[in-house]
């Protein structure tokens, strides 16, 4: 043990424990930086973005089953099918995501337009476009399959959606369509 002194306003009472080791001995009782760290006074800190309270784990995938045409900008596109909702943040009734721990979140969504239609999307957070799909199939034979993300910072509570661009959303195939997000930290 180190040598510790008591002292009273200043004044120093007396020695106590006193046992002057040397190197090897201090070096030997000693078993790890850890415990080393903490004798001195040292606490582990967490790094981390957010607290260890809020610390929990977000993730959803949900899809939508069926196709959809003419949709308005003001309506949401609703992935009706839940597949993951960790942390219960998805309704599948509104198709809006909301936060429930503060975060930097991760998005992406894939939509699969109609032959010689397009599906033109953005992903909102209260109303505010945080970034687009342009999908459009405009051959005879084929359809379009687009994908975008986002990585979008938010407070609890806030709440995320996939939205038409304008009247740019004429026709998307049910069951090829995907909504996402998880916390990144």
């Amino acid at each position: 043990m180190l040598c510790t002194l008591v002292l009273l306003f200043g004044i120093l009472i007396q020695p106590v424990n006193c046992k002057i080791l040397d190197p090897k001995e201090l070096i030997n009782s000693i078993s790890s930086y850890k415990e080393a760290c903490s004798a001195v006074g040292y606490e582990k800190k967490s790094c981390s973005y957010r607290s260890k309270k809020e610390k929990m784990a977000v993730a959803f995938h949900a899809m939508m089953k069926t196709s959809h045409s003419n949709l308005k900008s003001h309506q949401k596109v609703i992935f009706e099918s839940v597949l993951l909702n960790i942390g219960r943040g998805y309704d599948a009734k509104t198709g809006v995501f909301t936060a429930p721990v503060d975060g930097i979140y991760h998005f992406e969504w894939t939509t699969l337009a109609n032959v010689k239609q397009y599906f033109i999307t953005l992903l909102v957070k209260e109303n505010i476009q945080m970034s687009s799909n342009y999908c459009a199939e405009i051959t005879n034979t084929e359809h379009g399959q687009c994908s975008s993300s986002a990585i979008v910072e938010m407070k609890a509570k806030q709440r995320v959606w996939i939205k038409p661009y304008s009247s740019y959303a004429r026709g998307v195939l049910g069951g090829w369509n995907y909504f996402s997000g998880h916390i990144l930290f």
